[in-house]
């Protein structure tokens, strides 16, 4: 948060804590990922290492907080590549896109951070086709559990967000949405872990042409979307979709599992619909209406069909976490993630205790996974 960022970066001893924890991280994994791209950098480095008992300048300079903007991101020279995601050092602080709440959880990767990612991706994206799937490492999973993330939104609102690391991308809901709709209309692998359980869902998520998206377009000036609204003011209209594999790992268990187990139950097939108005319902994009549930003492659950236009929605999530049909359940053993893909086929299965472990397939080319 900015509140915490303030009091770290204000201080001398919190800057040296940083500068020297990344330099750690850099010397021995961050200069291995690109070593081509930090070559330049590895005089420099000798040279503040060497003076960093009489000054902690250059060593500051070089690995303080934001001092290397987006310098930790790196994708592997593979067919499909696979890009690493840095959501640890270039944390946004926005409440919608401006500066205001101190003490809200920070978005996982600024604005700024974004650009530059955004630059590199569509250049790959470019060159990679459509034959294979985007595939991102996230540090933590974006389509999660909604019951534990709702849990610590209520922890994070009377303990602050750090009692229950209230840090995932559902913590800041702007930035969660920004960051959706700049998949486009890819079929996109999430690959994370983090949070000392495992699982895999799989989630589709539709665009509208709404204020919001046209705030985010602004703030992305220069990025390709693959739609946006015409006119001067939003109509509602249907945008793109994209489609969403999270495959999510963790060799540690989380020593709260049986509680969290325990609120990870239930799920489904279930659907959010996020109006103009800050309005979050149940619901699903279908057959171009919008279909939100009503309960009826009669006959039941039904279903009312609106017109985007009407409805004015942002955009609609569809998310199958805990359907066995298709998942794996939350899955609370230590383990190690294993996946394969082929084309534009997702092989997925964990190993645990030394055996394979809910083996599952998940091929964007059928489509039948997302309805």
């Amino acid at each position: 948060s900015l509140e915490w960022f303030g009091r770290v970066s204000q201080t001398a001893l919190g800057s040296r804590i940083i500068a020297n924890a990344l330099f750690a991280f850099w010397l021995f994994q961050g200069w291995g990922n690109d070593p081509d791209r930090d070559m330049p950098m590895v005089p420099k480095v000798i040279e503040a290492n060497e003076k960093r008992l009489e000054t902690t300048v250059m060593l500051e300079a070089l690995f303080a907080t934001k001092s290397r903007a987006n310098g930790w991101e790196f994708f592997t020279p593979t067919y499909p590549f696979v890009y690493f995601l840095d959501t640890r050092t270039q944390r946004g602080h926005f409440d919608g896109f401006s500066r205001t709440l101190t003490k809200a959880p920070a978005y996982l990767k600024s604005v700024e951070s974004w650009r530059a990612t955004l630059t590199i991706l569509q250049r790959l994206i470019t060159r990679q086709g459509t034959r294979y799937p985007l595939v991102l490492v996230a540090t933590a999973p974006i389509f999660g559990y909604g019951n534990i993330d709702n849990l610590q939104a209520s922890a994070g609102k009377f303990l602050g967000p750090y009692a229950y690391d209230e840090e995932g991308w559902a913590a800041n809901r702007p930035h969660l949405l920004a960051f959706l709709f700049m998949c486009a209309n890819l079929d996109v692998v999430v690959l994370s872990g983090d949070v000392h359980y495992s699982f895999t869902s799989t989630a589709s998520f539709s665009v509208f042409d709404s204020p919001f998206f046209r705030s985010v377009v602004a703030a992305f000036h220069g990025t390709s979307f693959p739609a946006q609204g015409s006119g001067p003011s939003p109509t509602h209209a249907f945008l793109y979709r994209s489609r969403f594999v999270q495959l999510n790992s963790s060799a540690a268990k989380n020593y709260a599992h049986t509680v969290l187990e325990r609120v990870s139950r239930g799920g489904g097939s279930y659907g959010h619909v996020v109006r103009s108005d800050g309005i979050v319902r149940e619901g699903f994009y279908e057959r171009g209406k919008i279909r939100t549930p009503v309960d009826d003492p009669d006959a039941g659950r039904m279903f009312v069909e609106h017109e985007p236009s009407d409805y004015k929605p942002i955009c609609v999530m569809r998310i199958d976490v805990n359907n066995p049909a298709i998942n794996t359940p939350y899955l609370p053993q230590h383990n190690v993630g294993i996946v394969g893909i082929t084309g534009r086929k997702v092989e997925n299965a964990f190993l645990v205790a030394g055996k394979q472990h809910s083996a599952r397939t998940f091929d964007f080319a059928a489509g039948s996974t997302w309805p």
